[in-house]
């Protein structure tokens, strides 16, 4: 398969840490932590782009948890984000949260907002 998009200055600043899920016709990446640019270094980002294998990158928001590491699975349409850890007051937290990304944001998913079975 060949690709035609051309480069541009639309893409995301360098980061290690990123987590990334295929979506559509691409994947996309959920924040990481800033090497260089406007993310300071070892500063933890919540951005999340799209990459389009025949468009190229496209700058999606920067919402839901500023985490590296977290677990990240599409299932269906929507994307589902877990745990991770973060730097909040010089101290490293790690987190046990679960996020709904879909075309709509993101939700954070609790006990009061999603359908719970013990059986399931």
């Amino acid at each position: 398969m060949t690709h035609f998009y051309e480069e541009s200055d639309i893409r995301p600043l360098a980061r290690r840490v990123s987590s990334s899920v295929e979506y559509k016709n691409g994947f996309l990446m959920f924040g990481g932590v800033g090497i260089n640019g406007n993310i300071e270094p070892n500063n933890v980002t919540n951005e999340i782009w799209m990459f389009d294998q025949e468009y190229g990158w496209s700058f999606i928001e920067s919402a839901g948890p500023a985490v590296r590491y977290p677990s990240v699975v599409k299932l269906d349409n929507s994307v589902y984000i877990f745990g991770g850890c973060g730097v909040e007051k010089n101290s490293l937290n790690f987190s046990n949260d679960v996020y709904l990304y879909s075309n709509k944001g993101f939700i954070k998913l609790t006990r009061d907002n999603v359908k719970y079975s013990p059986d399931a």
